[in-house]
């Protein structure tokens, strides 16, 4: 889904509350008043808090336009502007500025189509421009299977899937496998719950 963010300010905290308001009410829309944690006056250089409340906003709030209310963030326009003006200034020269050749039309379509994905990494800090990591998460498995053949039977491709899972999320994770799978061995055998491959962190509310 394509999201649209916004950002209202204003002089007084009654008329911002009275504009949140009015747009929460709108189809499509989820707006807050205030976001906690609410930003400083003074804006430190090279400060990445609009970024990281983008990429909070996009994580946690399921609407095609979302957004914040709030005097706070008249400081901030600026880098608001900037991340935006990066990303539309190279989505009008990928887009326009093609030549007349089937690759290069090819590429545009896929800007045209996949633009906004393409640049969720500008506003999103941890997503990488590449899916290098997915692809080095899996070149072991590659390897295995050209060097073993795999597996002919449903039980031996299931347990492939987990102990494949189980190395590269530990690897990931920094986690040693083998004490996982110790780990996991032992509570099978006490009768208790295993470890988790993924730890799961206490639910926050939003902001």
């Amino acid at each position: 889904m394509q999201q649209a963010i916004v950002l209202g300010m204003g002089s007084g905290r009654c008329g911002t509350l009275s504009l949140a308001q009015v747009l929460s009410r709108q189809p499509g829309v989820m707006f807050s008043h205030e976001a906690p944690p609410l930003l400083p006056w003074q804006r430190e250089p090279g400060s990445n808090v609009i970024r990281e409340r983008f990429a909070r906003w996009r994580r946690t709030r399921q609407a095609a336009i979302v957004g914040d209310v709030a005097s706070f963030y008249l400081p901030y326009v600026e880098d608001a502007l900037a991340l935006d003006a990066a990303r539309e200034q190279v989505m009008q020269v990928a887009t326009t500025r093609v030549p007349d050749a089937k690759r290069a039309g090819n590429l545009a379509k896929r800007f045209r189509e996949n633009g906004e994905a393409y640049f969720r990494f500008i506003t999103t800090p941890g997503i990488d421009p590449t899916n290098n990591l997915a692809e080095q998460a899996i070149r072991f498995v590659v390897i295995d299977r050209h060097i073993t053949q795999g597996t002919r039977s449903e039980k031996g491709r299931r347990w492939c899937e987990r102990i494949w899972t189980v190395i590269a999320t530990c690897a990931q994770q920094g986690r040693a496998v083998f004490q996982f799978l110790l780990d996991s061995v032992q509570a099978h055998l006490c009768g208790v719950p295993p470890p988790l491959v993924i730890a799961v962190k206490p639910l926050t509310a939003f902001s």
